[in-house]
């Protein structure tokens, strides 16, 4: 079988990594860099109490099963490449703010969570500092998931790359802007690719199955538009502080902003979400609230020098768009918003699954 996958981010790279596990022949086609987009941006938490946008018993369950399929999937990639992705069970923090609508969605997941036997507590502020030092004196409620985790996306990133190049069954072609897909009798048979094919290339891929993993460019392909719902970019900007030595450990969340502690003195500190179109401007504005927030949350944080700030384009769909489409042949891999790293590994399984299903 050949599969031709649009995309290589983290869901392309890990879809495209786990056909070629099953023995499929893989064409990997990147518009620019593998990586360059979302997933280089991403903050990386795996959270199945800290990535929920709603009180969902299903979405809690799928984020539950992505969380802990990576494990696993680590040691099988550190094992093959050699290469350490930062992965730690850390434990995510979430401050409630005096929202009392966030706070009474908080007590209903945590009620969700542990009735179905995971780790999840309603803690007051002088428990929350026991586990994290460094939060101000005036956080108080908070909701901690123990068992949650953290990965860093840019070296999960190289691993993946790494791990395809030494498969013999998988070509990946950075520069491959897709033009359109291939149709023939109802079934899509590949893609036609805008650029002059490089020497010995031909710009037409043709393919059993192809996968949409292009992120916040899917929606751009021509003849798919009454087929995929919508996935606009939602652009979110990033600063990163260095702290020497480091102080803070665990990641916290406190309404919008987040600090995630990477071991090593980085600590990641985000997110806006700005529906702006494909603009790739860091604001002044959006760094000055990143780090009102994060300085309020810790205050450690004001010492730390400011090291870096960086944007990306997340997915945004109504819910994550994977599996089939109503056109043989095409899958969805997209749509995956905020919560793309922590579903990498179970969409790449999923989305496997559903293709060798269908031959």
């Amino acid at each position: 079988m050949r599969v031709a996958v649009i995309g290589a981010g983290v869901i392309g790279c890990a879809t495209a990594l786990e056909l070629a596990k099953r023995g499929a022949e893989v064409v990997l086609l990147e518009r620019a860099v593998p990586g360059s987009e979302a997933s280089s941006a991403a903050a990386g938490m795996l959270g199945a109490g800290a990535e929920i946008d709603e009180d969902d018993p299903e979405q809690i369950e799928r984020l539950v099963r992505a969380r802990d399929a990576y494990g696993p999937w680590i040691e099988e990639l550190r094992g093959e490449t050699g290469i350490d992705v930062g992965y730690r069970v850390s434990g995510i923090l979430i401050v409630m703010t005096g929202d009392p609508v966030e706070r009474e969605r908080l007590t209903r997941i945590v009620a969700l969570q542990r009735a179905r036997g995971q780790r999840a507590e309603l803690i007051d502020g002088v428990q929350a500092r026991s586990i994290e030092p460094e939060l101000s004196a005036d956080v108080g409620a908070c909701a901690y998931f123990p068992d949650d985790s953290q990965v860093d996306p840019p070296a999960l990133l190289r691993a993946l790359v790494a791990s395809l190049a030494k498969k013999r069954n998988v070509s990946l072609r950075s520069g491959a802007v897709v033009e359109r897909m291939l149709l023939e009798g109802g079934r899509c048979t590949g893609v036609a690719l805008a650029a002059p094919p490089a020497a010995g290339q031909s710009n037409v891929v043709q393919a059993d199955a192809t996968v949409l993993a292009a992120g916040s460019w899917s929606s751009l392909l021509p003849g798919i538009e009454k087929e995929l719902a919508p996935v606009r970019p939602a652009r979110g900007q990033v600063v990163q502080l260095e702290e020497r030595p480091p102080r803070l450990a665990t990641p916290i969340v406190r309404g919008p902003a987040y600090a995630i502690p990477r071991g090593d003195g980085r600590v990641y500190c985000g997110s806006t979400v700005e529906f702006v179109g494909y603009r790739r401007e860091i604001t002044a504005g959006a760094v000055r609230d990143i780090l009102d927030g994060t300085i309020r949350t810790i205050p450690s944080l004001a010492e730390a020098s400011l090291s870096s700030t960086w944007m990306g384009f997340r997915p945004h769909a109504e819910r994550p768009l994977v599996g089939r489409s109503s056109i043989p042949g095409l899958f969805w891999a997209t749509g995956h918003y905020r919560s793309g790293i922590v579903l990498a590994k179970i969409t790449a399984d999923d989305i496997a699954q559903s293709i060798f299903a269908s031959s």
